[in-house]
C-alpha cells in the first residue's frame, strides 16, 4: 500500500538571508606564478584590493560610510526588485531612515553619517512568497574636540590658558566631562586636570606650571571619556606641544 503525501501548508514562501555591512577594501598580498618547490621556477607577490563587508566599523564624527548589502534565497540566489527598509534610533525610538530596493543582483547600498554611535537595522519585510529577513550594522563613532593653549612658551612659574570644544553634539545636560592630559616619557598618556564643559560644550583652564627645573616640552591633549547618556565612543582632541623654560636652562 502506497504511502499517503504528506499535507502542505499554504502558501508556500522562499527563505530569504538579508546580508549588510560597511564597505571597507583592504589590500592582499598573494603569490603567483610557478610551483612550489619546483627548481627554476619563480614566484612573485602581487597585491590586489579586496572588499569585505563589516558588521561594526568605526565612523568619524561628521564623516560617512558606504553600507552595503545583498537579499538572495537559502542557495545564494538574488532576490531583485524587493523592498529593504533601513531603520535607526530617533527622538520617539526606531524611525524609518529609508526604503531602498535591490537591484538584479539582490543588491543594495545606503550612505550612512557619523552623527552618533548607533546600530542601524535592515529590513526585508517579507512578501506573500517571500520569508522577511534582517541584519544589523553597528556605526560606532568617536566623540571629537579641540585643545589650544595661549602660549606655546613659558617661563617656570608662568600661566597659560587651555581652551577647547566638544564637538559632537549633543550634550549631557551637566555638561560633558573632559580629561586633559599630558603625554610621559615612556610614552603613556595621564589625566592632570578633569572639568566639565559648558552647555555649548566649550572649556577653559588656567594653568600654572611650577617646579620646572629645566627647559621641558610638554604634549598635551584633551581626552573625551564615554559617559552614560552621551552617544559616542571615547575620542580626543589633537595634541599640542607646550616649552617650559626652566630656571636651570637646558636638561642635562
Amino acid at each position: 500500500m502506497a504511502a499517503a503525501p504528506e499535507p502542505l501548508t499554504l502558501p508556500l514562501r522562499i527563505q530569504s538571508t538579508l546580508q549588510a555591512g560597511v564597505v571597507k577594501t583592504k589590500i592582499v598580498r598573494e603569490k603567483v606564478g610557478g610551483r612550489k618547490g619546483r627548481r627554476g621556477s619563480r614566484r612573485r607577490t602581487v597585491r590586489r584590493k579586496v572588499t569585505e563587508l563589516r558588521p561594526e566599523s568605526r565612523v568619524r564624527f561628521g564623516g560617512h560610510v558606504t553600507i552595503a548589502g545583498r537579499l538572495t534565497n537559502r542557495d545564494g540566489q538574488p532576490l531583485p526588485g524587493q523592498q529593504i527598509q533601513a531603520l535607526g534610533p530617533g527622538a520617539a525610538g526606531e524611525e524609518l531612515l529609508a526604503v531602498l530596493t535591490t537591484d538584479a543582483q539582490g543588491a543594495f547600498s545606503y550612505r550612512a553619517a557619523g552623527s552618533a554611535s548607533r546600530t542601524l537595522r535592515f529590513v526585508h519585510p517579507g512578501t506573500p512568497t517571500i520569508l522577511p529577513a534582517e541584519s544589523r550594522v553597528e556605526l560606532v563613532v568617536p566623540a571629537a574636540g579641540s585643545f589650544k593653549a595661549s602660549r606655546k612658551r613659558v617661563l617656570n612659574g608662568g600661566r597659560v590658558v587651555f581652551r577647547g570644544r566638544v564637538r559632537s553634539l549633543p550634550l549631557p545636560p551637566a555638561g560633558k566631562l573632559v580629561e586633559l592630559q599630558v603625554k610621559q616619557p615612556s610614552g603613556e598618556w595621564t589625566t592632570f586636570r578633569t572639568l566639565r564643559t559648558g552647555p555649548d560644550g566649550r572649556w577653559a583652564l588656567r594653568y600654572r606650571f611650577r617646579f620646572v627645573r629645566c627647559h621641558t616640552t610638554y604634549r598635551l591633549r584633551a581626552r573625551i571619556p564615554a559617559e552614560a547618556g552621551y552617544p559616542f565612543a571615547k575620542g580626543r582632541s589633537r595634541s599640542r606641544k607646550v616649552t617650559v623654560r626652566g630656571a636651570q636652562g637646558p636638561c642635562p
